[in-house]
């Protein structure tokens, strides 16, 4: 009976508790590598570090005044450490996110417990330990249905507002202090924890509201952008128009000179300008993948007008695992993001974009360079626009990174010797 006693005493730990939070929380955040290591040896080490020291030592012996423990922060702090480790999280703001949102859970579960320890009069007894655990799985799983099971598999918890996160924490960390001063100076009631679970709760909707807060920011920003694109699709799509005229204009002059040629060397000629009008229409590339076909027409007709050379490779048959709007979506903005690179080049010599798409050892490989000649800020792993306007510009490559993590891909980024690559590698299945 000892045993089973302390097996829901552990159970129940603050320590253990928290930390399930965190891990509930986390469970859709991408993985760190070593992920399974690391989360079994970091859990057995942090769940038995208040039982390898001395109990008076560990939660008792640093106390401010007479009513808090750091053995409760330190605990905190290293269950932060190792889901750092584990999951990728992109910064401390988000740490501190995730951290709040499970102190919020843990405490509410120790305040309701102590509602029906205290109306059932229940006391330290094994009732009491499995009426905790029992609620303990209740909560979290009630945590897990609203807040994790929106989440879609790696998406990042959206938070934007300093304010309200800075509000969250100073409000989280008040109602810590208050419940503690309550339970250690005077006599608690259940009307004092009830008011505690309605703090914690109107915490969890705060902290849901910036959830979805954060998600209609996003999608605000992905419309305004797709709305932007598609007027300078629009404007692309004028100017390709006007260019196939003027060349079909062009074809109409030289049709009749060559049918009016008075000499050989006149017809000739002629022959030799109808040939080379009739280029453009080399544009219309056949890969074996028809959506990128389509692309890299139109973009071969738009550097056909300023003067790009454009030079590709590619075995379009690979793409087959892509879908047809990705395909469109990351070669149509890694060409725009070459073509406005290279036609504010000085040196005409320099306006060259090449791409290669093959497989190489079960991964397929794009590849792509052209020059540049503005220095470059990197954020996030990522370049800084360089527009004024950046409401609708720098979402190009964002697109591509998530494209390309979206079908289990890398990208990198290389800007050496005033050359821009992008690279993206994909796993062959």
């Amino acid at each position: 009976m000892g045993n089973i006693k302390q097996t829901w005493l552990f159970l129940n730990s603050f320590h253990i508790q928290i930390l399930a939070a965190e891990l509930l929380f986390c469970l859709k955040l991408k993985r760190q590598k070593n992920f399974w290591p690391t989360i079994i040896a970091g859990t057995a080490v942090y769940s038995l570090l208040p039982y390898l020291l001395p109990e008076s030592f560990f939660w008792s012996g640093f106390r401010v005044g007479n009513w808090f423990t750091f053995g409760f922060l330190i605990m905190l702090v290293l269950s932060l450490v190792l889901i750092w480790y584990c999951f990728e999280i992109p910064g401390f703001k988000y740490l501190a996110f995730y951290g709040t949102a499970a102190c919020v859970i843990q405490h509410l579960v120790h305040t309701v417990s102590k509602i029906f320890d205290m109306a059932l009069s229940l006391g330290d007894t094994m009732t009491s330990q499995f009426v905790q655990l029992f609620l303990a799985v209740i909560l979290y799983l009630a945590f897990y249905l609203v807040f994790v099971r929106r989440l879609e598999k790696g998406e990042d918890i959206a938070v934007k507002n300093r304010y309200l996160t800075a509000f969250t924490l100073f409000s989280m960390f008040m109602v810590y202090c208050v419940s503690l001063w309550t339970t250690m100076t005077e006599t608690e009631t259940i009307g004092c924890n009830l008011f505690d679970c309605f703090c914690c709760i109107l915490l969890l909707v705060l902290q849901f509201g910036m959830f979805e807060w954060g998600n209609i920011q996003k999608q605000n920003e992905i419309m305004k952008q797709v709305l932007h694109m598609e007027q300078e699709q629009h404007a692309i799509s004028r100017e390709t128009i006007e260019l196939i005229n003027l060349k079909c204009h062009d074809l109409k002059h030289q049709i009749s000179a060559l049918r009016y040629a008075e000499s050989q060397s006149e017809h000739d000629r002629s022959i030799k300008e109808l040939e080379d009008a009739i280029m453009i229409y080399d544009a219309f590339a056949k890969t074996g993948n028809d959506s990128l076909d389509v692309i890299l027409a139109e973009k071969g007709l738009y550097c056909e007008k300023f003067g790009i050379r454009f030079s590709y490779i590619v075995d379009g048959r690979r793409l087959g695992f892509i879908s047809p709007t990705d395909i469109c979506s990351l070669f149509g903005n890694a060409m725009e993001n070459a073509i406005e690179s290279v036609c504010g080049l000085a040196d005409e010599e320099k306006r060259i974009i090449s791409m290669n798409v093959s497989a190489r050892a079960n991964c397929l490989v794009i590849h792509m360079e052209n020059y540049f000649d503005r220095p470059l800020t990197f954020e996030d792993g990522l370049p800084v626009t360089t527009k004024a306007d950046r409401a609708y510009h720098g979402y190009g490559l964002k697109s591509i990174r998530f494209i390309t993590e979206k079908y289990g891909g890398t990208m990198s980024i290389q800007s050496a010797d005033n050359i821009f690559s992008l690279n993206l590698l994909f796993p062959l299945i």
